[in-house]
């Protein structure tokens, strides 16, 4: 059975240069570079992806609370009653939290 230092070792065998030439440093610091990239997409993909789920569980919260709310005044929920102001609200939490556009956007 083989350890992790076994197969590091064995790995790095594999993978050196063919007779004895240098490193390709240059390939090494595009591949880093390439996975510091994929790993600040992730973070930004998460960062909307939370943003997204903050924005919708706003928007129930907003539209429960204005039928509650018509309910307690004792209006008949009317579709404009409610979707009037309900509008107005989804138009501020979606669109309040927009940046002017700038090119692309860089990762948080």
């Amino acid at each position: 059975m083989t350890t992790g230092q076994d197969f590091d070792g064995a790995l790095a065998g594999w993978l050196a240069p063919p007779n004895g030439c240098p490193p390709d440093r240059l390939f090494a610091a595009r591949v880093d570079g390439a996975v510091d990239d994929l790993t600040r997409l992730h973070r930004a993909e998460r960062h909307y992806a939370r943003t997204f789920l903050r924005e919708v569980a706003a928007l129930v919260a907003v539209v429960l609370a204005g039928g509650a709310l018509a309910r307690a005044t004792g209006l008949a929920i009317d579709g404009w009653l409610v979707a009037l102001p309900t509008a107005l609200l989804m138009l501020v939490l979606l669109g309040g939290g927009r940046q002017p556009y700038a090119g692309s956007s860089p990762a948080p």
